[in-house]
């Protein structure tokens, strides 16, 4: 700032003695005269007020100089233009870098999308991190415990319901939670002690669109998802569970299975520290862990819960759902554990054929493999069914029994 007000000064005063400079040449004159009178210097300027820097340039005996040697004494003209830029550029950066947030005051700024996902309350006290962990250095012990949860388009209610019905699937699940895209909790059907058992809602506004990521045709919905797992934080049931589960409803789910993998995969010898837990990837086709099946350990969600906002910030939110949780827990040095057989999916294992949107398997499947923990996708109940039966086939159940067909 100095800089710059000098170079100001100093151009102005370059041009008020260019404006005097007939008169300093007279002033010249009479000091360099051997009678050196002032009398005659003081009428010649006498028409004329004479201002503060120009009289200092009288006094200072700088009108022997012409006006662009003024200026050089005063400031040299390159060097100046050079200080006031820099200056610019600093401060600039400065207040940058004031604006920008750190690590420790993100959670007091909201997010560059649309979509409030956290009150203005939550964002104003910085309390987003709405789970405490308790962990201690020895973390977690881990077990094979599971959370499982959904979330359910109107268009996939039929599904959810006929499930929950036959009580197979999520509901199997240590414990279990059904988030619905709507405005109310839906009933989606009686437990087995025969009370309703209720959804929870997701509300609006929505955000989920067909988009491009990495040059793959895709669903951007992770506004929607992000809605659910701020539920998922603060889920007393969520937070007992060693392995936290999300299941997209069309994709048929044997949880015993699961656990076995979990067994052999899991690393359940090894207790689960933090930051910053782990998770299963479950793609060898992309080295993914695929959204019909998201498997992460306790401390992986506290780690995502509390770093949520850094990764907003980092990612961005146009992708889908299953690709934001993957980068962000990368991102958060999350332990990476490869289970290559516990999914078969139609993108990325192979073995179904697929019709186009919304991307359901036709009758030519096979979920006769008892290696396999879930398969996808079947978003019919004629189809879903199917699976679920050749499922249990292969393990010996009399599916007429067990799922009534």
């Amino acid at each position: 700032l100095f800089s710059i007000h000098h170079f100001t000064h100093s151009q102005t005063l370059a041009a008020k003695a260019k404006l005097w400079k007939p008169k300093l040449r007279e002033v010249s004159k009479w000091r360099n005269s051997p009678l050196n009178m002032a009398l005659p210097v003081a009428q010649m300027l006498k028409t004329e007020p004479l201002e503060d820097e120009a009289e200092s340039i009288l006094l200072s005996g700088a009108g022997q100089a012409d006006a662009n040697a003024t200026s050089r004494k005063t400031c040299h003209f390159p060097l100046c233009r050079l200080a006031a830029v820099v200056s610019i550029v600093l401060l600039a950066l400065a207040l940058w870098s004031k604006m920008r947030p750190t690590q420790t005051e993100e959670s007091k700024v909201r997010p560059l999308f649309a979509l409030q996902l956290f009150s203005e309350a939550e964002y104003l006290s910085g309390t987003l991190a709405i789970t405490t962990s308790t962990t201690t250095t020895q973390g977690f012990n881990m077990s094979r415990s599971i959370f499982c949860f959904m979330i359910a388009a109107e268009h996939e209610w039929p599904v959810v319901k006929w499930s929950l019905k036959q009580y197979i699937g999520i509901f199997q699940c240590d414990a279990f939670q059904v988030y619905t895209i709507s405005e109310k909790p839906i009933e989606l059907g009686n437990l087995t002690n025969g009370s309703a058992y209720l959804s929870t809602p997701l509300k609006g506004p929505h955000r989920f669109w067909a988009c491009t990521y990495g040059g793959v045709k895709m669903l951007c919905n992770v506004d929607d998802a992000l809605k659910a797992w701020r539920h998922v934080f603060r889920d007393s049931q969520a937070l007992r569970c060693g392995w936290i589960v999300k299941v997209d409803p069309d994709t048929v789910l044997m949880p015993h299975r699961l656990r076995t993998h979990l067994l052999h995969s899991g690393r359940l010898d090894i207790p689960d520290a933090g930051p910053p837990g782990r998770f299963i990837a479950n793609c060898p086709r992309f080295g993914s862990m695929q959204g019909p099946l998201e498997v992460i350990s306790q401390q992986a969600m506290r780690t995502f819960d509390k770093n949520l906002l850094k990764c907003i910030w980092s990612l961005g939110t146009s992708m889908g759902e299953d690709i934001f949780l993957l980068h962000c827990l990368r991102e958060l040095g999350s332990w990476q554990l490869s289970d290559w057989t516990v999914l078969k999916d139609g993108k990325c294992s192979g073995g179904f054929h697929y019709v186009q949107f919304p991307f359901s398997a036709t009758g030519d499947f096979d979920c006769r493999d008892t290696n396999v923990a879930a398969f996808h996708p079947f978003k019919s109940i004629q189809f879903f069914a199917s699976c679920m039966g050749q499922a249990y086939e292969s393990e010996g159940v009399n599916t007429t029994e067990r799922l009534g067909h």
